[in-house]
């Protein structure tokens, strides 16, 4: 769609789908080939997902979840089937309920994993994604025994889960999680004080307490900047009321603190 507006054009680009972080539209206004404004328009990323969940059954939906965000597919299938068990008045055993927890937190360390490696990454810091990559296939060859899949893992159903643990599965988990903790050492010590990361993050795009809260963030953007606040721990779904764990919050609100926590995350919470 073009609109002549005197002599500047105002353009839309996209949607698109820059490398693998998400689609975005742009509604640029252009004076020939020199653009003079560029207003990014989020919310394209698999879009129309609403539209086919009214075509498809309750649990024929399920795997359309796995998609909405294909770092936290075990979280996605949850949330989903939660909804549909406050609707239908199901409540899935104490067994399924615990496995869903299990695969949602192994799920997470996997996402944690890629998300500090691959920024590390992106400001000069190669090797620590290397060694993240190495603990998340560990992770994956676990999340593949128990539901088949290392990407968009489908495992959640409405009522409880797919298939129960396979033998010794829960021992090759603790086995799993003793390696990774001197892992996180590591990638502190490769990470955190790193040179090139501290430069470039260090008091950059600082969020305020307040800013944080005005604009909804959450997760470890949140507790960066001094909010400690994890719906596990201050609206709890599940049995997340029943287990014990601490939360790491920062106090500076950047980019750095950012990194530290989440790569705390997976110690603290054990």
């Amino acid at each position: 769609m073009t609109e002549l507006r005197t002599e500047e054009m105002l353009l839309n680009m996209g949607p698109q789908h820059p490398s693998t972080h998400g689609v975005i539209r742009f509604v640029v206004k252009t004076d020939g080939e020199v653009m003079n404004v560029a207003m990014p328009d989020v919310g394209y990323l698999h879009r129309s997902i609403e539209k086919i969940a009214e075509k498809a059954s309750y649990s024929g939906f399920m795997p359309w979840t796995d998609r909405v965000d294909y770092l936290a597919a075990m979280n996605c299938n949850v949330a989903y089937a939660m909804a549909v068990e406050k609707l239908a008045g199901i409540q899935p055993t104490r067994r399924a309920e615990y496995l869903r927890v299990i695969a949602m937190e192994m799920n997470r360390i996997i996402s944690h994993l890629l998300s500090v490696g691959s920024l590390g990454m992106d400001v000069g810091a190669y090797t620590p994604f290397i060694h993240c990559l190495r603990e998340r296939e560990y992770a994956n060859n676990l999340i593949e025994e128990l539901c088949g899949q290392r990407l968009t893992y489908n495992y959640a159903r409405i009522g409880g889960v797919i298939y129960d643990m396979t033998p010794n599965w829960d021992q090759k988990v603790l086995a799993f999680l003793e390696n990774l903790e001197p892992q996180l050492d590591e990638f502190d010590r490769l990470l955190t004080n790193n040179k090139i990361l501290r430069k470039r993050l260090v008091g950059v795009a600082v969020i305020s307490p307040e800013d944080a809260v005005s604009y909804n963030l959450v997760g470890p953007n949140l507790r960066a900047s001094g909010i400690s606040y994890d719906l596990r721990k201050d609206a709890p779904y599940s049995v997340y009321s029943e287990l014990d764990f601490k939360v790491p919050v920062g106090k500076e609100g950047d980019g750095v603190w950012e990194i530290v926590l989440t790569v705390l995350w997976c110690v603290l919470r054990r």
